[in-house]
């Protein structure tokens, strides 16, 4: 099987994964409320229709339009920037793999919940401080998986252009849009 289609399949099962136990609250469980781990964790489902996190605090990013437009150009920023990352690598390692699989589950569960639902349904209580999902945990997984890369790799990355990288997504999407 070609490496597109295992990180694709794999994107395709987050996805799934992730709306499936949010049909299954949804449908079953929306009314109940119980702690999980002695006032750590707490099961206590919320239909976030802020959009996003900084929606509870920017307005801007609380509107729907604006928030899905987000959601698409992280996309496709991600999809370039790893397109990127396997022209210049020689061959591609486990941990920018996990990242992109990662970001883009969760991308594509975020766009999901704000075309068909409004917002996303969000489910886990941590310390009685906020409330997440299984998509925030793809995000968050991806955020320190990548901070830990850059932080290994860090002299390489110094030397990376953002012209580069900018070149190089454009010449890929004009080849794209030739083809």
């Amino acid at each position: 099987m070609k490496p597109i289609a295992k990180k694709s399949i794999t994107i395709a099962s987050l996805v799934v994964l992730d709306q499936v136990i949010k049909a299954i609250i949804r449908h079953n469980y929306f009314d109940k409320n119980f702690w999980i781990l002695d006032e750590i964790f707490a099961f206590r489902p919320k239909v976030n229709t802020n959009q996003s996190y900084l929606g509870n605090y920017v307005n801007i990013f609380s509107y729907p339009w604006f928030a899905i437009l987000i959601n698409v150009f992280v996309i496709v920023i991600v999809y370039y920037i790893y397109q990127y990352y396997c022209f210049c690598a020689k061959q591609e390692k486990i941990l920018p793999k996990a990242i992109y699989v990662l970001l883009l589950s969760g991308a594509f569960c975020s766009l999901i919940d704000k075309i068909f639902f409004g917002g996303s349904l969000d489910y886990i209580l941590l310390f009685d401080w906020f409330i997440f999902d299984l998509k925030d945990c793809y995000i968050s997984g991806a955020e320190v998986l990548f901070a830990f890369v850059a932080i290994k790799n860090y002299r390489v990355i110094q030397k990376v252009r953002i012209r580069d990288i900018t070149h190089f997504c454009y010449r890929r999407w004009r080849k794209n849009d030739i083809n």
